[in-house]
């Protein structure tokens, strides 16, 4: 759980590549992991990584 607030908050704090980087050093990600990630590149307009 605490991967998955570390990745939203680089997110919403406009940290993108840093919320990326922690997303690949994750051990394991599940359905949460990767909607916090694809939601924040939406929200950050950048469909193309989405």
């Amino acid at each position: 759980m605490s991967w998955n607030t570390m990745i939203d908050g680089y997110m919403k704090n406009g940290k993108v590549d840093d919320a990326v980087k922690l997303f690949e050093q994750m051990p394991q990600r599940d359905a949460v992991s990767w909607t916090i990630l694809i939601g924040g590149f939406v929200k950050k307009g950048q469909f193309e990584q989405a």
